[in-house]
Order: C-alpha cells, then structure tokens, then sequence
C-alpha cells in the first residue's frame, strides 16, 4: 500500500475569491478509511455545483452534521463533519 502526504498551506484571502467565480465545481467529502466486512473501505461523496457556491455547501453540510448519499449498492452511506478531507475541484 502506498502513503502520500501533502503539506500545504493556505492564505484564506487568496482562497476564497477563487471558489467565488460562480464557475461549476466538484466537492469532495472524504471518510476516514474504515474496515467493513474485513476490508478497508476509503469513502468518498462527490457533489457537482453548479453554481460554484463552495462555501454555501460547506455551510450546510456543517449544519446538517454531515452529509450522505446512497450508493449503487443501495445502500446508504454518512460522512460527519468534520469530514477527513474536502477537494475541490474545477469541472470542465
């Protein structure tokens, strides 16, 4: 299994004009990996807005304490907030 880590750091006031755009993105609310039926599962919900409101959607689903989603499998998953990781990202 491979590790990667990411050190970054961020400066809100040049962050937050950029999810400001009105342009569509993609969020992604990352899990904890957790095991599930004697394997890791990495869960992942991804939201496309498209009105590019990144920070309405962080604020409701901090509200909502979580968001979930049901999957193919019918099945029907939650990620608390805080979530592990959030991703945002350019839909072209």
């Amino acid at each position: 299994m491979t590790e990667q880590t990411l050190h970054m750091e961020a400066d809100l006031d040049k962050i937050k004009p950029a999810f400001e755009t009105g342009e569509p993105r993609m969020v992604s609310f990352h899990a904890a990996p957790y095991q599930s039926e004697g394997r890791q599962v990495n869960l992942a919900i991804n939201v496309r807005l498209e009105n590019g409101d990144v920070y309405g959607m962080l604020d409701a689903v901090a509200e909502n304490g979580g968001i979930g989603a049901e999957g193919p499998d019918g099945v029907y998953r939650f990620i608390p907030w805080p979530p592990a990781a959030i991703e945002v990202q350019d839909v072209l």
